[in-house]
């Protein structure tokens, strides 16, 4: 997958390259298979950071801050298998949280069942009760894959 992106300064930084290797362990340690898609964009450069102003399609999504990075703990605060073990019981485990918007909003990737290869927003704000199990209540689905997920961002005037 190429980035077109890159060139009008949708995405400022990308992590170094990630082994194929690297990515089969994260995918044999969670029990996933990435879509290709996703692996690609992570083997090009290992997770993003995105410019101030962006917004997803037409969307409430508040902008795009971080992909977090499998490897590369350049990128981000935490790593891929981090952010998801801090979220762990508080997102559906169907879904795999990718990213993060501007207020701490989760972006998400659908890893198992019927949400397979899809991308998510998750709500921080609608999460279910401490005492509660995750639901998909404070999911709203973005994009049919990440591919399409990345063609939908576009920047914003400041």
């Amino acid at each position: 997958m190429t980035d077109p992106q890159i060139e009008d300064g949708l995405i400022i930084e990308r992590g170094g390259e990630l082994a194929e290797l690297d990515l089969e362990r994260f995918e044999a340690d969670r029990g996933v298979g990435l879509p290709a898609d996703y692996r690609s964009f992570l083997l090009a450069g290992d997770g993003a950071v995105f410019c101030d102003h962006n917004r997803f399609a037409e969307t409430k999504v508040s902008g795009i801050d971080i992909l977090f990075a499998v490897k590369d703990e350049a990128i981000g605060s935490f790593s891929l298998a981090e952010i998801n073990d801090v979220l762990a019981g508080r997102v559906p485990a169907d879904f795999l949280t990718i990213g993060r918007d501007w207020v701490g909003n989760m972006i998400c990737l659908g890893v198992h069942g019927d949400h397979t290869g899809q991308v998510w927003w998750w709500d921080h704000e609608r999460e279910s009760d401490e005492d509660e199990p995750p639901t998909t209540d404070n999911l709203t689905m973005l994009a049919e894959s990440f591919a399409d997920f990345i063609a939908g961002l576009h920047q914003t005037e400041g």
